[in-house]
C-alpha cells in the first residue's frame, strides 16, 4: 500500500475485485439499490470447473435477496434428506439413519440445493446486467490498490495486453478475489491459519440412479465417502484419502469407493475430477480505509461441510449493507467497517469450527462402532433438528 493520491473523477461508487460467485452477488446487491459499481474480473471468461454445489438455507436466502434463488433453484436439484451408512459389511453398509429436512427445517427453504456454481455465476451475471449492464469488465487486472482521503485508486492492466486501462477510483473497493490473491497485502494485515492433514478425490460421474436426490455419507474404517446428486444425471462422489493423490484419477477414486461402500462407480464421462487439501485461513482485520476483503480473499474453511460460498455470500450480503449505509451517511465509514469486520470474523470462525468437525466424524478409525453409534442417536429425535441445524450452516 503506497501513499495518497488525488483521484480522477470517475462515476464509480464501489469497486469490486473478482467476479466469482461472491463478487458478482455483492455487485448485484449495491446496483439493485441504486450504487454505482464496476466488478474488474482478470479472467477473460466464466470458469468451467464447479467445486462448489451446495447452497444452504442462509445462503438461498440470501441469493432471493437479489432475485437468484429462484432461477437456480429451477436449475438445481433440491436436497431434501440424506442417507447415513457405517462401515461396509458382509450385507452392504450398516444404514445408520435418515436425516430428512423437509421434516425439521422451515420454508421457504427446508433443503439444501445443489448446483454447479458456474451456474449459480450465471444466474449472478445476468441479474447484475439487468441492473447494471456494464458494470461487469472483464480481461482487467488489478495490480495495486492505493487509499486516500477520498476513497481508492486502483491500478489495472489489461490482461491481453492492450494499451492498458486508466486508473479507475472508487469510494470503497472490496476485494473478493479469492485465497490467492493479493487483496490482504493490499490492506497490510497477516493473514492466520494453516493446513489440515486431511486430503480428498473427487469427481462428478454418472448416477445409476440407486440413491435418488437423496446425499449420502458412508463413515467407513478407511475414511468417509459422501456423494451428491448434481442436474443433469450426475453424481459427485469425494473419497477422503491417506495422503495427497499424486494424480486426480477417476478410476482410483471408483476403487476407494467400491471398498470402502460396495457401490461401483461408472467413470466413463467423469468431469470435474480433482484433488484436493483442506485448509484454514483467516485474515487478521477484514476493513479499513476503504478497503474490504470479502469472501475467500477474508476467510478460508475447509471444503467438507460445503460452508465455503455460503459463507461468501452471506458476507457480502452483510458488506452490501454496511457499505451502502456508509454511502448513504447513515454510518460513518469507521463503524460500518468495525461492525463488517466483528460479524464477519464471528462468522467465519464458527464455519471453520463446523468444518473441522465435519472432518473429524470421517476420519479413518479403528473403532467405527463407537462413532456409527453417536451418529445413530444423532440422527434420532428430539436430536435431528439440532443436526439438520447445525449441517446447514443454521445452528
Amino acid at each position: 500500500m503506497t501513499g495518497h493520491t488525488g483521484p480522477p473523477p470517475d462515476p464509480v461508487e464501489v469497486a469490486i475485485i473478482g467476479a466469482g460467485p461472491v463478487g458478482l452477488y455483492l455487485a448485484t446487491h449495491l446496483a439493485q439499490a441504486g450504487v454505482r459499481v464496476a466488478v474488474l474480473e482478470a479472467r477473460r471468461a466464466p470458469a468451467r470447473h464447479s467445486r462448489a454445489i451446495g447452497l444452504h438455507p442462509p445462503g438461498l436466502a440470501a441469493l432471493a435477496e437479489v432475485g437468484a434463488a429462484e432461477p437456480l433453484a429451477a436449475r438445481g436439484v433440491a436436497i431434501v434428506r440424506g442417507r447415513a451408512y457405517g462401515a461396509l459389511g458382509p450385507a452392504g453398509p450398516r444404514p445408520l439413519g435418515v436425516l430428512s429436512l423437509d421434516a425439521v427445517l422451515p420454508a421457504p427453504f427446508p433443503y439444501v440445493l445443489s448446483v454447479p456454481q458456474r451456474v449459480t455465476e450465471e444466474v449472478l451475471a445476468a441479474r447484475l446486467c439487468a441492473a447494471a449492464p456494464a458494470a461487469l469488465r472483464r480481461g482487467v487486472r488489478v495490480t495495486d490498490v492505493r487509499r486516500g482521503a477520498s476513497g481508492v485508486t486502483l491500478s489495472t492492466e489489461a490482461v491481453d495486453g492492450v494499451a492498458p486501462p486508466d486508473p479507475l477510483h472508487a469510494r470503497v473497493a472490496v476485494a473478493c478475489d479469492g485465497g490467492r490473491g493479493q487483496s490482504a497485502a493490499w490492506l497490510g494485515v497477516p493473514v492466520r491459519g494453516g493446513r489440515y492433514r486431511d486430503h480428498y478425490l473427487m469427481a462428478d460421474v454418472p448416477d445409476d440412479g440407486v440413491l435418488g436426490d437423496d446425499a449420502a455419507i458412508f463413515l467407513a474404517r478407511d475414511g468417509v465417502v459422501e456423494s451428491f446428486p448434481l442436474p443433469a444425471g450426475r453424481r459427485r462422489w469425494v473419497a477422503r484419502t491417506d495422503r495427497p493423490p499424486a494424480e486426480a484419477d477417476p478410476n482410483q477414486l471408483a476403487r476407494m469407493v467400491a471398498e470402502r461402500t460396495g457401490v461401483h462407480l461408472t467413470v466413463r464421462g467423469a468431469v470435474h475430477t480433482s484433488a484436493f487439501g483442506t485448509e484454514r485461513r483467516l485474515a487478521t482485520r477484514l476493513a479499513e480505509g476503504q478497503l474490504w476483503l470479502c469472501g475467500d480473499a477474508a476467510h478460508v474453511v475447509s471444503p467438507i461441510g460445503g460452508q465455503g460460498m455460503n459463507l461468501g455470500l452471506l458476507g457480502a450480503a452483510r458488506a452490501a449493507r454496511g457499505v451502502r449505509a456508509a454511502l448513504r451517511g447513515e454510518l460513518d465509514w469507521a463503524e460500518a467497517e468495525r461492525a463488517y469486520d466483528h460479524r464477519q470474523r464471528a462468522a467465519a470462525r464458527r464455519a471453520a469450527r463446523r468444518a473441522a468437525w465435519n472432518m473429524r466424524l470421517g476420519r479413518p478409525t479403528p473403532v467405527p462402532w463407537a462413532r456409527e453409534a453417536a451418529v445413530r442417536g444423532l440422527l434420532r429425535s428430539p436430536t435431528a433438528r439440532w443436526a439438520a441445524r447445525l449441517f446447514t450452516m443454521q445452528a
